[in-house]
């Protein structure tokens, strides 16, 4: 049964996930109907939906204190940790998504997309196209940049074996309960 961190009763949502049944359905890509613009602070997308429990909801059933955040679709791997030890939460996930996509993007970071054919006039644009919709938002390229026009969360979902790939080799970053992929969708 799906329970909510901060002992609350409620029941997060109905809906069961087959493929990732500790997954909380909010946040898994088979059952999530959700769609959260990473462009937007999940505090105000939260908002939106009052008593519906989405900003207490745990993340998974377990009830995993940290988690890593990997993706295909962009090359940071982002620690979600809650700084009070209570359970990771949804709302903890896409928080964790927004604030580590809206970095300024470092030199190191804008060398590798100079070098990458088309992803330096995919960066700019979407910064441009970014600047025009808040003019109170850095000039100076951000990670959501980076993805272009795909800022649509879809879900998490496993992929083990290029989780692996994906860590640096040599001294390992400090392990964490579990990893999950995000997907990302225009």
């Amino acid at each position: 049964m799906w329970t909510l961190a901060h002992s609350s009763p409620r029941y997060a949502n109905q809906l069961t996930t087959s493929k990732y049944p500790n997954l909380n359905p909010m946040i898994a890509v088979d059952t999530s109907l959700l769609r959260f613009d990473l462009r937007t602070d999940p505090v105000v997308f939260a908002s939106h939906y009052p008593n519906q429990g989405r900003d207490t909801a745990v993340a998974n059933i377990k009830g995993p204190k940290f988690i890593r955040l990997l993706s295909k679709d962009f090359p940071w791997q982002i620690d979600i940790r809650p700084m009070d030890g209570l359970p990771v939460t949804c709302l903890d996930v896409w928080r964790g998504l927004y604030e580590s996509l809206h970095q300024p993007i470092v030199d190191s970071e804008w060398g590798f997309i100079l070098n990458q054919n088309g992803v330096y006039d995919k960066v700019e644009a979407a910064r441009k196209k970014r600047l025009e919709m808040d003019k109170n938002s850095l000039q100076c390229p951000l990670r959501i940049d980076y993805l272009g026009e795909m800022t649509q969360f879809r879900g998490l979902e496993k992929d083990d074996d290029y989780a692996k790939k994906r860590y640096l080799p040599g001294p390992q970053s400090p392990k964490c309960d579990e990893n999950w992929m995000v997907k990302l969708t225009t």
